[in-house]
């Protein structure tokens, strides 16, 4: 497996065709272009296998200079189980300049909790200002259920734990 920043198009077009076939990617930044800046831009991390990408995750921009999202992380089939995930993952938080936090959105339990052992944590109203958050960086339209906590009668608010698999949630790393 190697990195590479020289992608043909036509690998990317094929990656893209596959990510948007899959649940879980936000589809309007799956074009080849945007790929295209963000691997210029040396935003996104790569693993090729046989010719093919095999891996990536990638920093996207926002509205605000100071936040990106790490998204679109993605390891194929065949090397899922091997930790590649979280080395991708770790390569992108290294990318981020200095001065920019980061966060992400993810339904999937292993990416969550490779999110936390980088020192991701869980936004929620309770600790955060979320709605502000969001709409100056953009993503308010994407908030999931899992930003309110719950409450229990009598008790105070209850957080329910971001690994289930298949609940999204927002991690933010500042």
């Amino acid at each position: 497996m190697e990195q590479s920043i020289d992608v043909p198009w036509q690998k990317m077009v094929v990656l893209l065709r596959r990510l948007q076939a899959e649940p879980g990617y936000y589809a309007p930044r799956l074009t080849p272009e945007r790929l295209a800046a963000a691997i210029q831009e040396r935003r996104a991390v790569i693993r090729w296998c046989d010719g093919h990408i095999a891996a990536i995750t990638v920093l996207w921009p926002t509205n605000r200079p100071d936040w990106m999202e790490l998204g679109t992380v993605w390891v194929g089939e065949g090397l899922r189980g091997r930790g590649l995930r979280n080395e991708l993952m770790a390569e992108a938080v290294a990318l981020a300049p200095n001065g920019v936090s980061l966060f992400l959105f993810s339904s999937v339990g292993k990416i969550m909790q490779s999110a936390i052992s980088l020192r991701f944590e869980p936004m929620t109203t309770e600790k955060y200002r979320v709605l502000w958050w969001a709409s100056e960086v953009g993503v308010v339209c994407r908030l999931p259920n899992s930003i309110h906590p719950m409450f229990i009668r009598g008790e105070g608010p209850f957080y329910r734990r971001p690994e289930k698999e298949g609940e999204r949630w927002l991690f933010i790393r500042p």
